[in-house]
C-alpha cells in the first residue's frame, strides 16, 4: 500500500464515527481495505495481525445476540517496538464495513514478540462468517502502519 492510500484510508476511518456500519455503495473503500498487506515492517520487525474475532451471539438473552468481540494479536518477528499501538481496527463482510476502536486490556501480557488489543461492540455478524480484519498501528513518531489479517472466521464464544 502506497503512502497516498494509506493517507485516504486513515481520513476515511477517522471520519466515522466509532462503531460506525458501513457499505461500499456508502463510501467505503472495500477495495482499498483488501489491498493492505497481511505484513508490514515496522522498524525492522516484520508485524502481522492474527484473528480471530468472536462473536457472542445468543438466540434468547438478550433478543437479537450480543454485539461481535474481536481479539486481534498482533506478533512481530524478531521483536516488536515496545512503543508500537494498535488504534482501530476495521472488519470487512462482503461489502459490509465495521470500524472500531482498540484497547490493549491487559497492557501486562504484552511480550517482546507480541501483544493483544481488543474491540468491543461490534456488528451481530452470525458465527462462521469469513471476515478480513485490518488493522492500524502506530509507532513512537506517531507514523502509521495498517496491516490485514484475511479470511478470519467469526467463531461463537462459549
Amino acid at each position: 500500500m502506497d503512502e497516498e492510500s494509506g493517507r485516504e484510508l486513515y481520513w476515511w476511518m477517522h471520519d466515522l464515527a466509532l462503531g460506525t456500519i458501513c457499505r461500499g455503495s456508502e463510501g467505503a473503500p472495500v477495495e482499498a481495505l483488501s489491498m493492505v498487506p497481511e505484513t508490514v515492517a515496522v522498524a525492522g520487525s516484520i508485524v502481522r495481525p492474527r484473528g480471530p474475532a468472536e462473536s457472542r451471539l445468543q438466540p434468547i438473552c438478550p433478543p437479537g445476540g450480543h454485539p461481535m468481540l474481536c481479539f486481534v494479536r498482533v506478533d512481530g518477528e524478531p521483536a516488536l517496538p515496545a512503543t508500537l499501538r494498535a488504534d482501530r481496527i476495521v472488519v470487512v463482510h462482503g461489502d459490509e464495513v465495521w470500524v472500531g476502536p482498540l484497547v490493549e486490556e491487559d497492557p501486562e501480557t504484552r511480550g517482546s514478540a507480541r501483544f493483544q488489543v481488543t474491540a468491543r461492540h461490534g456488528p451481530k455478524w452470525e458465527p462462521g462468517l469469513a471476515v478480513d480484519v485490518v488493522v492500524q498501528l502506530r509507532d513512537a513518531m506517531r507514523k502509521l502502519y495498517f496491516v490485514r489479517a484475511p479470511g478470519q472466521v467469526i467463531e461463537r464464544s462459549a
